[in-house]
């Protein structure tokens, strides 16, 4: 959420692709979970 963030993302968006991420099951470790919101985010 906070790389997310530093990048420019707003906080509604970061905290929903966070959560999308999660939902689908992806990793919890951090480099999978932020490739993926990251994913989402755009």
């Amino acid at each position: 959420m906070s790389a997310l963030l530093n990048l420019g993302c707003a906080r509604p968006a970061a905290e929903a692709a966070v959560r999308k991420a999660r939902a689908a099951g992806t990793p919890t470790e951090f480099e999978p979970l932020f490739r993926r919101s990251l994913e989402l985010v755009r």
